[in-house]
C-alpha cells in the first residue's frame, strides 16, 4: 500500500505542491517497513535454525535408539532392512521439516491476509480469479509430493546395491582380490547397473516435477495477466490510478506466490507425514526384551533345547530344524559340520540373539525367551563375525564387558590368554594404540591379530558361566591355534565351552561332539 501512495505522490509531483514532500514521507515509512522485515528475518531465522538443530538432533536421537534395540530379525530381511534404512536415512529430516514448515506458515498467513486485504480493496474481481487459479496448483503440488514419497521409497534397494558395489571398489578387505584378478571394471558394470536403474528412476520422478512445474507456471502466468487486465480496464475507466497499476503487479505475484507458499506448506506437513508413518511403524517393531538383567548369575547353569527350528525371516528353508541337546555345566561340547549346515545359528540361538520358531530353549528349567537378560550375562561368545571398532585396543577388549570397569591389568591378562599380549607390547603405544586407519595415528592389523583381540574381548567377561566360540581360530596359524586350544583346556575354570568349528582339530577339547 505505501508502494501504491509513493507512486500516486509521485505521479503528481509538478501538479501540486505537497505530492514531493508526501512522497518522501511516504518513501521513508516504506524503508522503515523494509528494516523492520531485516531485523524480524534476522532474529526469525535464527530462531528456525535452533528450533531445527534441537528437534532434528532429538529425533536422530530415537531413531538410533530404536534400531539398537531392534530385534535381530529385522536386519536379516532384505525388505525389513530396507524399511529400517528408510526410515533412519528420512525420519529426522522430515520431522525436522514438518517442524520448520509449521513455524514458516505463521510467517506466511501473516503475509498471505495483508497481500489479500490488498488485493481484494484494489480489485475484488481480481483477488476471486488469483484465488480460484490455485486451486489445480494445489491438487498438482499433492500429486507431486505422492510421487516423490513412493519415488524414495523406490529408489532404496538400488541404493543399497549401489554402495555395496562401491564399499567393494574400496574396502581394505577386498582390495588386494579385487585388483589381482583384475575385478575392477567387472564390478564397475555392476555398480554403474546399479545406478543408471538409480538415475532412470529419478529422472523419472523429476520429468514428471517438471510438467508439473511447468504447469503450475503457466497457471501463475495467466493468472497474472487476467488480473493486471482487470486493473487496466478500471484505470482506463477512471476508477483506479497508476499506482493501483503498480501495487497490483507487485502484490498479485506476491499474493499467489504467498498462496503457493502456505498451500505447498501444508501439503509439504501432509506429505512429510508419510515418513511420520514410516517412523511409527518402526517404533511398533519389537525390540529385544532383556528379562532377568538384574538376577545374579547362578553358580550352575544347564542349558536344553529342545525339539528347536528356525527359519530366517524371509527365508523359505529351515537353519535349524528339530535339535535337541542338553549341555551341563562345565561341559566342553564341540560341534561340526559342513558350511551352511547351521552351526553359527545353533550358537546365536543358545546367546539369546534369536527365539526359535518351534521348540524350546531353557536356562535351568526356565525358558530363555523369559530371561533373555540373564542368559546373556551367563554367556561369553566369540562371534565368527566379530566387530572391529575404532577404538583403542584397550577399548576394543574392555567392550566385552561393558557394564564392569576393567582395570587394565585384567585387560593384560585375558590379552595373555588370547596370544594377544605379544604383538600389543610391541606396538609404539601398546595398548592405548587406535585401532583405525581413519584416526591420525591409528593402525591396521591383520586378521589373525584381530581374532586375538575378539578372544581377549571374550575372556575378559571373567563371570560368564558359558564361551560360545564360534570358528575362534579360522584366521589363526597352527601355533597359534594350539596355544589357544592349550588355553581353553588350563583356564576353563568349570565352565562350560561350546566350540563351532569345521576343523576337526577342535575336537580333542571336546567332552562330546555334535555332527550337523
Amino acid at each position: 500500500m505505501l508502494g501504491k501512495y509513493v507512486t500516486d505522490c509521485a505521479a503528481r509531483i509538478g501538479t501540486e505542491n505537497k505530492a514531493f514532500t508526501m512522497a518522501l514521507a511516504a518513501a521513508a515509512g516504506l524503508a522503515a517497513v523494509y528494516v523492520f522485515n531485516f531485523f524480524y528475518s534476522w532474529y526469525y531465522t535464527r530462531l528456525i535454525s535452533d528450533v531445527f538443530t534441537r528437534v532434528g538432533n532429538s529425533i536422530e536421537k530415537r531413531v538410533i535408539e530404536k534400531c539398537g534395540k531392534l530385534e535381530l530379525k529385522y536386519f536379516n530381511s532384505p525388505e525389513l532392512f530396507d524399511r529400517v534404512c528408510f526410515v533412519t536415512g528420512n525420519a529426522p529430516e522430515k520431522v525436522k521439516a514438518i517442524v520448520v514448515s509449521f513455524f514458516f506458515s505463521i510467517s506466511i498467513i501473516i503475509s498471505l491476509l495483508s497481500m489479500s486485504l490488498l488485493v481484494f480493496t484494489a480489485s475484488y474481481l481480481a483477488g476471486i480469479i488469483i484465488v480460484i487459479s490455485m486451486v489445480p496448483a494445489v491438487l498438482l503440488n499433492i500429486k507431486q509430493r505422492k510421487i516423490g514419497y513412493f519415488s524414495a521409497h523406490m529408489q532404496i534397494p538400488y541404493s543399497r546395491w549401489q554402495e555395496a558395489y562401491h564399499n567393494l571398489l574400496i574396502d581394505r578387505k577386498s582390495i588386494k582380490e579385487v585388483r589381482f584378478n583384475h575385478l575392477s571394471e567387472y564390478l564397475f558394470d555392476k555398480w554403474d547397473s546399479n545406478t543408471k536403474k538409480l538415475i532412470k528412476e529419478r529422472v523419472r520422478a523429476d520429468i514428471k516435477f517438471a510438467v508439473f512445474n511447468s504447469l503450475n507456471s503457466i497457471l501463475h502466468a495467466l493468472a497474472l495477466i487476467t488480473a493486471l487486465s482487470i486493473v487496466c480496464y478500471d484505470i482506463y475507466r477512471g476508477n483506479e490510478s497508476i499506482g493501483t497499476f503498480t501495487l497490483m503487479y507487485s502484490v498479485v505475484s506476491t499474493l499467489r506466490s504467498s498462496l503457493t507458499e502456505i498451500t505447498g506448506t501444508f501439503i509439504n506437513i501432509a506429505g512429510n507425514t508419510r515418513y511420520l508413518n514410516d517412523w511409527c511403524e518402526l517404533n511398533e517393531m519389537n525390540e529385544e526384551q532383556l528379562s532377568g538383567s538384574e538376577e545374579a548369575i547362578p553358580e550352575g547353569v544347564d542349558i536344553e533345547l529342545k525339539d528347536v527350528s528356525f527359519t530366517y525371516t524371509g527365508g523359505d528353508k529351515r537353519a535349524i530344524d528339530g535339535v535337541s541337546l542338553i549341555i551341563r555345566q562345565g561341559e566342553k561340547i564341540a560341534i561340526v559340520g559342513e558350511n551352511g549346515s547351521g552351526k553359527s545359528t545353533l550358537a546365536a540361538l543358545l546367546n539369546g540373539l534369536y527365539n526359535p520358531d518351534e521348540g524350546v530353549i531353557t536356562l535351568n528349567g526356565r525358558s530363555t525367551k523369559d530371561i533373555r537378560g540373564l542368559l546373556r550375562r551367563c554367556i561369553a561368545c566369540a562371534f565368527q563375525d566379530y566387530g572391529k571398532y575404532h577404538f583403542s585396543i584397550e577399548e576394543n577388549i574392555k567392550i566385552g564387558d561393558i557394564e564392569r570397569d576393567i582395570p587394565l591389568a585384567q585387560v593384560i591378562l585375558v590379552s595373555r590368554k588370547a596370544g594377544a599380549h605379544d604383538f600389543i607390547s610391541k606396538l609404539e603405544n601398546g595398548y592405548q594404540t587406535e585401532m583405525a586407519t581413519i584416526s591420525e595415528n591409528g593402525i591396521d592389523i591383520s586378521e589373525g591379530q584381530w581374532q586375538k583381540v575378539m578372544l581377549a574381548r571374550t575372556f575378559v567377561r571373567n563371570d560368564a558361566r558359558v564361551l560360545i566360540l564360534d570358528e575362534p581360530t579360522a584366521a589363526l596359524d597352527p601355533v597359534s591355534e594350539a596355544n589357544i586350544y592349550k588355553t581353553f583346556q588350563e583356564t576353563s575354570d568349570g565352565r562350560t565351552i561350546v566350540l563351532i568349528s569345521h576343523r576337526l582339530g577342535a575336537t580333542m577339547l571336546a567332552d562330546r561332539i555334535l555332527v550337523m
